[in-house]
């Protein structure tokens, strides 16, 4: 009868974690898997029964093996308490991610010792801590060399008598300011990404709002803009506001343009907005690479986060960036998002 309800119980139990949306194992002394749960197995992305028919340290990176050893070197001391760390977990793919882990050991219905694997995915907990850690290295250096910038030309000013040499100084030490304080609000903007609000709204009002905001910088250059509308409505915040108004900008500055085009099309579940320009265009080479964080060319001014914060708040809103040669013989970065 003991027998019976210990069955019971611990069917019960497996019914219960395969429902949960972590990943759990059970295995025995030896590290011979006796126990999956659906989205365990998923994850792993093989068949159950082959799933089955695994190790522990199948699906256990190389460089981790050694510690999960050291670990069950103590189980066969007796050592019954649960284990906590950090590892990570090799899918079948040979694709490897990052887990919180616990191992419980527990008796199971047949009276013999097994363990109970409970990982939880740490992957998006990563990239939000490695953000912060970008942000705020760029606060701690990129915004700090500038102020020193300023400050080193602002006290050069002290020593110069002449008014023509006191004027270039001056003007290097403002511009040196203004980059800091640009960089500062494109800080700002990234660190509001994952509080901003949604909602449906015609994306062509996002375009108008940059290009009035730009308009001082667009005269500035003698930059002629056009502006094609569709009417497409996406789910979006008001930072995407700042996709455009950085696109335009980085045409303008980086690129030498003339002429920037900004055009929307429309499929059956995407708005899809291309802004181009007349300018020198991007090599293949650094298509790829530009719309990396802190990427930007040796001759470059700037700290690279402009076209980085697009593509952050891009994805943020479910959606996407590519970087394309321009019919206009400059570069075109189509940014495609979803429809309500």
């Amino acid at each position: 009868m003991e027998e019976d309800e210990g069955l019971t119980v611990e069917a019960d139990y497996r019914k219960i974690v395969g429902n949960i949306p972590v990943l759990v194992f059970c295995h025995d002394m030896g590290g011979d898997i006796t126990y999956a749960n659906p989205h365990a197995i998923e994850r792993i992305g093989c068949d159950p029964d082959e799933l089955l028919r695994m190790n522990i340290f199948d699906f256990i990176p190389p460089d981790e093996a050694e510690k999960v050893q050291k670990m069950k070197e103590k189980r066969k001391k007796g050592d019954k308490s649960t284990f906590r760390f950090v590892s990570r977990i090799k899918e079948d793919n040979g694709k490897v991610f990052p887990v919180q882990l616990s191992c419980t050991p527990f008796v199971n219905s047949s009276g013999e010792m097994e363990f109970l694997i409970v990982a939880r995915d740490i992957s998006e907990r990563r990239k939000v801590r490695s953000r912060e850690e970008f942000l705020h290295s760029l606060l701690r250096h990129d915004v700090r060399n500038k102020a020193q910038i300023a400050r080193g030309y602002l006290e050069l000013l002290q020593d110069v008598e002449v008014e023509e040499k006191g004027e270039k100084f001056l003007q290097k030490a403002l511009k040196s300011v203004k980059n800091s304080l640009k960089l500062i609000e494109k800080v700002r903007t990234l660190l509001k990404i994952d509080g901003s609000r949604s909602k449906e709204i015609d994306v062509n009002l996002f375009v108008e709002n940059a290009i009035s905001e730009k308009s001082p910088l667009i005269s500035k250059n003698g930059v002629e803009i056009k502006h094609k509308s569709c009417g497409c409505r996406v789910v979006a915040s008001p930072l995407l506001e700042e996709v455009f108004s950085n696109l335009i900008e980085n045409a303008i500055v980086h690129s030498n343009c003339d002429n920037i085009v900004i055009s929307s099309r429309e499929t059956e579940e995407e708005c899809i907005v291309s802004v181009e320009d007349d300018g020198c265009g991007i090599d293949n080479e650094e298509k790829e690479k530009v719309l990396e964080k802190g990427y930007r060319k040796s001759d470059s001014p700037g700290s690279g986060l402009g076209l980085y914060l697009v593509k952050e708040v891009v994805e943020t809103h479910g959606g996407s960036i590519t970087v394309e040669d321009s019919e206009l013989d400059g570069a075109c970065f189509e940014i495609s998002l979803k429809k309500p």
